[in-house]
Formats: C-alpha cells, sequence, structure tokens
C-alpha cells in the first residue's frame, strides 16, 4: 500500500512540475498584430498563428503580387483602420520603420507596445531582421532554423549557377510604366547574389527611377525581365512585351532580337522577408534557364 503512495505522489510532484514549467516557458506576447506583408510573411512561419491576432490586410488572393496569396486575409486593412486594432487590444503591434506617426501616436495613447523593424535591403539585413523577430518573440531556435534554409537554398542555387557558362548577364529589370530597381533595392542584391549585371546600376538608377526608350536600346541588355502583378495573360504586360517586340527601333537589342524577354511575378520585387530565396530561385530559373529539379 505505501509502494503505490508513493508511486501516486511522484506522478503528482511530476505533473506539478510539468505544469510549472510550461507557465514558466509562456511566451510573453500572445496577441500579435502585423501592419506589414514582410512582418506579415515572417511571422506566419516563426510563430505558431494563434499567437497572431491581425495580419495586415493587404492580401487580395492575388497570387502574381502577393507570396501568401489567401492563407491569410483579413477584411480590414489594419494600417487604415487604428480603431479596429486598438479594439483588438492587440499586446504587441509589428510595423516597419515608416510606419506614420499618428499609428504611433495612437498605440503609445493606448498603451500598446509598438516594434518598428528596420526595411531589409539584402539578404543579410534580411536575415537580421528575422533574428531580431525571433529573439523578441522567443522564437530562437525557428528563427534559426529559417535562416539556415534560406543560406542552404542560396548555396545551393549559386553552386548550380556557377556551373553556367554564362556568369554575369547583362540584364535589365523594366515595367509597363518604364521604371526599374537600381542600387540600395533589396532586387538588385538580389541579382547581385546570382552573379547577373544589373544594367540599372550601370545607369546610375537608385532604388527605384525612370528610365527611357533611348537608355535601353543603348545600354542594349541581353535579357529582359518584366514584373507582372496579376496573371502574366494580364492586357497591360502583355501589350507592353508585344509592343517591345513589335517597335523596330529595339530591332538590334540583344534582348529582342534572341527573345530573352522574361516575366517574373511582381511580389519578389519589393520582398521583404525569407521567401527571397524564392524569388531569387525563380529569376536563375529564367535568366540561366535552370529547372527547378536543379536546385
Amino acid at each position: 500500500m505505501k509502494k503505490y503512495i508513493i508511486i501516486i505522489v511522484i506522478f503528482q510532484l511530476l505533473s506539478f512540475s510539468i505544469t510549472f514549467g510550461s507557465k514558466v516557458k509562456e511566451k510573453k506576447y500572445k496577441k500579435i498584430a502585423s501592419l506589414y506583408m514582410a512582418s506579415d510573411e515572417v511571422l506566419f512561419d516563426l510563430v505558431d498563428k494563434k499567437r497572431v491576432i491581425a495580419w495586415s490586410g493587404n492580401y487580395d488572393g492575388n497570387e502574381m503580387s502577393s507570396i501568401l496569396g489567401e492563407k491569410i486575409k483579413n477584411d480590414v486593412k489594419i494600417e487604415d483602420n487604428i480603431e479596429f486594432l486598438l479594439n483588438l487590444e492587440p499586446d504587441l503591434v509589428i510595423a516597419s520603420e515608416r510606419v506614420r506617426k499618428e499609428i504611433v501616436l495612437f498605440l503609445e495613447e493606448a498603451g500598446i507596445e509598438l516594434y518598428r523593424y528596420k526595411i531589409p535591403r539584402s539578404f543579410e539585413q534580411q536575415k537580421e531582421m528575422i533574428t531580431n523577430l525571433a529573439i523578441l518573440l522567443e522564437e530562437e531556435e525557428r528563427g534559426k532554423e529559417i535562416i539556415e534554409n534560406m543560406e542552404k537554398r542560396l548555396k545551393l542555387l549559386q553552386e548550380k549557377i556557377k556551373k553556367n557558362n554564362n556568369l554575369f548577364p547583362r540584364v535589365l529589370e523594366y515595367s509597363h510604366y518604364e521604371v526599374t530597381n537600381g542600387q540600395g533595392s533589396i532586387f538588385n542584391d538580389m541579382l547581385e547574389n546570382l552573379y547577373i549585371t544589373n544594367l540599372a546600376v550601370e545607369l546610375g538608377v537608385g532604388k527605384f527611377g525612370k528610365i527611357s526608350k533611348e537608355k535601353v536600346i543603348e545600354i542594349n541588355p541581353d535579357i529582359i525581365l518584366i514584373p507582372v502583378w496579376r496573371k502574366e495573360e494580364d492586357s497591360d504586360n502583355m501589350k507592353f512585351i508585344d509592343t517591345l517586340k513589335n517597335d523596330k527601333s529595339f530591332n538590334e537589342v540583344n534582348a529582342i532580337k534572341n527573345n530573352k524577354i522574361y516575366t517574373i511575378p511582381g511580389k519578389y520585387l519589393y520582398i521583404s522577408s525569407q521567401y527571397i530565396v524564392e524569388g531569387m530561385e525563380e529569376i536563375a530559373n529564367k535568366v540561366y534557364e535552370l529547372k527547378k529539379e536543379e536546385y
């Protein structure tokens, strides 16, 4: 009888220890709200979805313009409806450094904690953002896993590219608005990691700028990448591609002459999350004509 009593006591003590331990390990932030797509994307892979009470609301289910598509959605765009956000009573709001001052003041008055991250402009800065959020949200191990996956995939991709005989192809990203991304943009960092020459940088374009038709002819890109924000059959995209192909003044441009005009989903143009690797895989696939199974 004493033997059974001792066993029961030990079991109860163990149960108490486990319960007590779980309380100690409970996460500090349990009602997190995200104001922008970048933090949406990081949080989606970093934390238990139950801890996020509000995503940014910047998704419309369009797979060309958003990484997460219909995986997450709010009916309300949080940044434009601060009252809705306050009614949710979050214990942490995550926003970029560009968050509007009035939102900061509203949150301060409500006593809600705000974390502002610096918008990443490179692969390395992206890893730093993830690390900082992982520490803040007590998800260090998961953060390390995400970063290790990013590094592994990029390294494998770079190894495949180095086997190509045509490194540093001369590429121009060019939208139907006649704009491009140059020095200081995260898109340029993606190209540099893929051993691609970004002709926008040679033209002296900064993070974002417009270039004329004459300049495109002058720099003579080997490949033109056209970002699309809707399905590729979208009329604006196809009209622009047809314009480039049928304009006689472009006849001697290498990209036109050799039929090397490729579309890329617009979601990869300004990406600021771990999905940057997915974007680089997409670009490498087009520029170096890699097959997905190769990496």
